[in-house]
């Protein structure tokens, strides 16, 4: 392709719709690795592309074809189409059609990347259907955070929906609580937010025989609260499987 203003014009309606489902793909699927380079990026931009306006070309011409065989009748290009000698030749009101034939299509693949773009972001591997596993194949593994698999998948497979962890803080303090959100800021690599519900919170306070050292206090529940961690402040994290009701009983 020359560059040239047409052939830009030409790349940017091809990129666009891809670009668009890019963003709407990693928005709406949950990061639990490093966020995907520049390069990894383009690719899928492109590869979007090149899906999106495949199905809008291909369902064109499956639906001239199949009113082709309906009507049993051969259909010529010059009985859809003006083709003028030269530009400055085609009238005005064939210009305005072509050209709002251009921005319908244009707008169809914008749509049609976002609604697809959100849509694989948010399928789950359990819930895909059966046909787009039968044409696309089974996903490969992801390499997913520890943090996720120890805290999200492994609890969900023993039917846990709430896991329940325990976080000591640098500082000393700990906090126990229902973790209801994991997720890594966008832009961020190796940082980890954690939001925990019901939670119960053990502070810390000196000894007074030595004042270097310092001692638990007693828990104080936090029942209407949701605490955010950040993982550059926890010392280290812990799962509770078992409650102590559970273990009294």
């Amino acid at each position: 392709m020359s560059v040239d203003l047409q052939g830009l014009i030409l790349l940017l309606l091809f990129i666009a719709p891809g670009f668009l489902y890019s963003r709407a793909y990693l928005a709406a699927r949950p990061r639990y690795q490093r966020a995907p380079d520049l390069f990894q990026q383009t690719v899928l931009a492109v590869v979007g592309s090149t899906l999106i306006h495949a199905s809008l070309i291909g369902g064109l011409a499956l639906g001239v074809l199949v009113y082709t065989a309906w009507t049993r009748r051969a259909l010529l290009v010059r009985e859809f189409f003006y083709i003028p000698a030269t530009a400055v030749d085609a009238p005005v009101s064939v210009v305005a059609t072509y050209s709002l034939i251009a921005v319908i299509y244009i707008t169809a693949s914008l749509i049609l990347a976002r609604r697809a773009g959100v849509w694989l972001g948010r399928l789950l591997p359990e819930r895909v259907p059966r046909w787009y596993r039968f044409l696309a194949g089974s996903d490969p593994p992801e390499q997913v955070l520890l943090w996720y698999s120890t805290l999200v998948e492994e609890p969900l497979r023993r039917g846990i929906v709430t896991p329940r962890v325990v976080a000591w803080l640098r500082s000393g303090e700990r906090f126990e609580g229902n973790l209801v959100e994991l997720r890594i800021p966008v832009g961020e690599t190796d940082v980890i937010e954690l939001a925990l519900e019901n939670v119960t919170f053990h502070a810390t306070e000196p000894v007074r025989s030595k004042p270097s050292a310092s001692r638990a206090s007693k828990p104080t529940p936090l029942p209407h609260h949701r605490v955010l961690l950040k993982s550059g402040d926890i010392l280290w994290l812990g799962r509770v499987d078992v409650t102590e009701k559970e273990e009294t009983a």
